[in-house]
């Protein structure tokens, strides 16, 4: 009986400390946008969260998302999605060509 209650008390130990530390488990991303012909800064939307107010070579504030897939919508326009897993940091790239035309393209990247 004694074996029984000390796995059961492990289990909710383990249990309390995964819920204390449930911030820490969630994704965070940041936008980084970068230009080299001055294109427009352009509204970064990852699922419902939105990016605004990016500058050029300027990496944004890291916020907290649910692990998950999400679109990734540039100035209105859906340009694929990104997958978010568990513990990870991530830093989405987003890169602007084209004055007249803007044009835009992103790539995820993994933060170690």
């Amino acid at each position: 009986m004694k074996k029984y209650l000390k796995v059961f008390l492990l289990l909710i130990i383990i249990s309390v400390l995964l819920f204390s530390c449930e911030e820490l488990i969630k994704p965070e991303v940041s936008v980084l946008y970068i230009t080299s012909d001055g294109t427009a800064a352009p509204t970064v939307k990852i699922g419902e969260t939105e990016f605004s107010n990016l500058a050029n070579g300027v990496t944004s504030s890291p916020l907290t998302f649910e692990a998950g897939d999400y679109d990734v919508v540039i100035n209105g326009i859906n340009k694929g999605q990104v997958s978010l897993t568990q513990f990870g940091s991530f830093l989405v790239i987003v890169e602007g060509t084209g004055v007249v035309t803007p044009s835009y393209s992103f790539e995820l990247y993994s933060e170690e």
